[in-house]
């Protein structure tokens, strides 16, 4: 799955790309794809998925607090969604 593959960024300042963040993480392991969110009412963040699953932690434990344009991003492994059922 490719959420055990993925981590979670945020704290993303405007001006930080695709691939900027492509980029910067190829350093820690082989990344697969990289998307950026941005919505008009919450702070922008972005996926990074990469090749192999142990690529995850070690990202983690080398780029959180990473600052890219002077403002530290956080960097966290992507939260599984579960599905809740209601009757």
């Amino acid at each position: 799955m490719t959420e055990e593959r993925t981590v979670y960024i945020t704290y993303l300042h405007d001006d930080v790309t695709a691939d900027l963040l492509e980029e910067i993480f190829t350093q820690v392991g082989p990344v697969e794809h990289v998307s950026i969110v941005a919505a008009a009412s919450n702070p922008r963040y972005a996926f990074v998925q990469f090749v192999d699953e142990e690529s995850v932690p070690f990202s983690i434990q080398t780029m959180d607090g990473l600052k890219l344009f002077n403002t530290p991003i956080m960097v966290r492994p992507r939260a599984k969604t579960k599905q809740v059922c209601t009757f």
